[in-house]
């Protein structure tokens, strides 16, 4: 690939759209797997007859599935994020590198670059969008103390109504009404 070739392609607003598009739709995806894996939880303590072992396990799965869902959300808003930014000329390719592109995954910071804030039904959203996809979706625990006692027992990513606030907060940030309907129409389904 050539400087040419790279600069039209990281130029190209619509590509970091589509791409916000697809995150969301595999997170949207992996929702099915969590409702499986939390109706194996509430089985076994039901039964009262589980194993610890066992009972461990599904508590991890369904753990592991909510953090790879919120990462995805995360990404999805990121790249939502970065499409406005390069749409309006404030983040641009010179051929080599990126001009202005975060890539620190501050996901609270670059909503409030934009005038965006979390949904008045979950004010900390964004702030606990950040952390995930900044830290404990990735990792098996937070980079500092501070942040793992800020952030223990807060579950995100494991509510239907996730999916739904990630999209309001992309929809809000995108703004045009073509950025919109390019998102809308590279939704998909896997399952």
């Amino acid at each position: 690939m050539d400087h040419e070739r790279f600069k039209e392609l990281a130029n190209d607003y619509k590509r970091w759209v589509i791409y916000s598009s697809h995150n969301m739709s595999v997170g949207d995806d992996l929702f099915s797997n969590i409702q499986r894996a939390n109706h194996e939880v509430i089985s076994l303590q039901k039964k009262m007859e589980y194993d610890s072992q066992h009972f461990h396990n599904s508590i991890g799965h369904w753990g592991a599935l909510a953090n790879a869902r919120i990462l995805f959300y995360g990404l999805a808003i990121e790249n939502a994020f970065k499409a406005r930014l390069i749409f309006d000329g404030k983040v641009y390719s010179d051929g080599e590198k990126f001009v202005g592109l975060r890539s620190d995954h501050n996901i609270e910071a670059m909503a409030n670059q934009l005038g965006v804030s979390s949904p008045k039904s979950n004010p900390n959203f964004l702030k606990y969008v950040t952390f995930q996809t900044q830290s404990l979706s990735k990792y098996p625990i937070a980079k500092s103390l501070k942040k793992q006692k800020e952030f223990t027992g807060v579950i995100v990513g494991a509510m239907k109504r996730d999916g739904v606030l990630t999209e309001e907060i992309i929809l809000r940030m995108l703004k045009e009404d073509e950025l919109i309907r390019i998102f809308l129409q590279n939704k998909f389904t896997i399952s």
